[in-house]
């Protein structure tokens, strides 16, 4: 009996070391696993503002481009009003002088 009591209290020793053991490997494992998740989130905290700038940088750039196109159209409008105009005086001026040699 009495050596039976030896290897029940032998074998319930080892299951709780083992039990001990295993409780301290999981909580330093998740330990470990939190400084991860920390150090992921501070990466995509720097990648998510990293990302915004780059946006609104390319916004910028975007408006900027579009404020010239529109200058540029407007310029190009007013420039082929101006040859519009020039020609049709020039289609006036020789109808005229058509006009004259015919009479």
């Amino acid at each position: 009996m009495d050596m039976m009591i030896g290897t029940s209290t032998a074998t319930l020793f080892v299951v709780c070391v083992i039990s001990i053991a295993l409780g301290a490997f999981f909580y330093f494992r998740c330990v470990a696993l939190e400084c991860e998740v920390d150090v992921v989130q501070e990466s995509k905290d720097a990648l998510r503002e990293s990302m915004s700038n780059t946006n609104r940088y390319l916004h910028k750039q975007l408006e900027q481009v579009k404020k010239e196109k529109h200058a540029q159209r407007k310029k190009l409008t007013a420039e082929i009003h101006a040859l519009r105009t020039q020609l049709h005086q020039l289609r006036k001026e020789q109808q005229k002088q058509d006009t004259s040699k015919q009479q």
